[in-house]
């Protein structure tokens, strides 16, 4: 990272593969901010897109449960627009997935199906053109209305990246990401397996889409297929720089975030006040408790009970994103 030693913020992603396992470290400032490992195997990953078929229509818990081809079924709530759909038991539907299987409950699904960009998102089976909250320049707003030429099956949503980007450059991902749409089309009636439809390594390429918003990112890749992958989403980007990874020892290894990741096995973490926390898993909830420790340098404890928290609180998030934490989260701070 020595291109950016006179810059405020340096992010670097490290992106390390092996067999069957995708292994990904965010770090900024040298300090490790996120962790993904992702196991390929047949369960749905958030952001595929599949053919499936409706199994079971439940409208006393608003549920619809799906066939996705897989080994579990998946489900999605029986919303008003699919029931004035009149949909039924037996018919094939195009969903996406948003939120992966847990335990014994399959994924959670949803039938407005979306091919995200780097600039903009194609919203499949609707009409027109909507902007993100954060674009607030209405001269821009009504430039890329007038100028970007639209299709009557799909509409499209300018993230905020796009706001700056070149009406060809807008145009030009609007007809590639239709194209991808285009494909799903044609496989969903003339295929006759439920499949995946859309979706290789969405997880890395979510990723990538999101760090074109920073200045000066390093990626390291330690193999060619992702590296070839990674200088495609990179473009001409300026601020952005891949390097390829040969050496010996693997990736991880090598700079440090192996001995990083082994921390986060441990279920407490402790705070540079005296203060730590613990991290438990249940079968339904993560349940975080914050205890003051060693933190007895103030002699005030209404203090000491603040400062534990607040610390406490910023690292509780930190660990969240470092973890993948989801579902409940209960956090005891000190009362």
């Amino acid at each position: 990272a020595a291109d950016f030693l006179g810059c405020v913020s340096v992010k670097e992603i490290f992106i390390e593969r092996r067999e069957n396992i995708l292994r990904i470290a965010v770090k900024v400032n040298n300090e490790l901010v996120e962790s993904i490992v992702e196991e390929q195997n047949d369960e749905p990953i958030i952001g595929e897109i599949y053919k499936a078929r409706i199994k079971n229509i439940l409208p006393a818990i608003n549920s619809i449960f799906v066939d996705l081809g897989l080994s579990k079924e998946g489900y999605m709530y029986y919303s008003d627009d699919l029931r004035a759909k009149n949909v039924k038991k037996g018919d094939d539907i195009l969903v996406e997935v948003v939120k992966e299987p847990i335990n014994d409950k399959g994924a959670k699904l949803n039938h407005k199906v979306s091919i995200p960009g780097k600039y903009v998102v194609l919203n499949c089976y609707k009409q027109g053109i909507n902007f993100s909250r954060r674009i607030t320049d209405e001269a821009r707003k009504k430039e890329i209305l007038e100028n970007i030429k639209l299709f009557d099956d799909v509409s499209i949503t300018v993230r905020t990246e796009g706001i700056n980007a070149e009406i060809d450059v807008l145009q030009n991902e609007i007809n590639k990401l239709y194209e991808e749409f285009e494909n799903i089309k044609r496989q969903m009636k003339h295929s006759t397996e439920l499949k995946k439809l859309y979706g290789e390594d969405p997880t890395l390429n979510r990723l990538l889409r999101n760090s074109y918003s920073d200045e000066n990112v390093k990626i390291y890749v330690d193999n060619d297929a992702d590296f070839e992958k990674v200088l495609k989403f990179s473009g001409r980007e300026s601020g952005i720089k891949v390097e390829r990874y040969n050496g010996y020892r693997n990736l991880f290894d090598c700079y440090g975030i192996e001995k990083e990741l082994i921390k986060l096995r441990h279920n407490k973490v402790n705070l540079h006040c005296g203060g730590y926390i613990v991290i438990d898993k249940t079968e339904a909830m993560y349940v975080i408790d914050v205890n003051s420790g060693k933190n007895i340098k103030e002699r005030n404890f209404n203090k000491t009970i603040l400062e534990t928290n607040l610390e406490a609180a910023r690292e509780i998030g930190k660990q969240i994103r470092l973890r993948n934490l989801s579902g409940i989260i209960i956090i005891d701070f000190i009362d």
